[in-house]
């Protein structure tokens, strides 16, 4: 599954949640959607972040793994990238 697909997956299940729940409304579905998104954006960023500070600063590349410096860079780029 991409990670778009899962977002997508996820946002529906968030929505249909909602509706069991009996809050749904158009309104609330757009707004829910435009908020996910934003989450994933700055998630993204997040990740991004965290993996170029694990590969660049000396105190973290000491421990923790190039790879996983770059993961972190590669996850944070697809989420970036799905919701811009």
């Amino acid at each position: 599954m991409t990670g778009n697909s899962t977002m997508n997956l996820i946002s529906k299940q968030v929505v249909y949640a909602c509706i069991d729940r009996g809050c749904a409304s158009p309104a609330t579905e757009t707004q829910m959607e435009a908020e996910l998104g934003l989450f994933a954006q700055q998630t993204g960023q997040l990740l991004f972040t965290l993996g170029s500070v694990f590969i660049g600063m000396e105190p973290f590349n000491q421990v923790i793994s190039r790879s996983t410096g770059e993961r972190l860079i590669s996850i944070g780029r697809k989420l970036k990238a799905a919701h811009q």
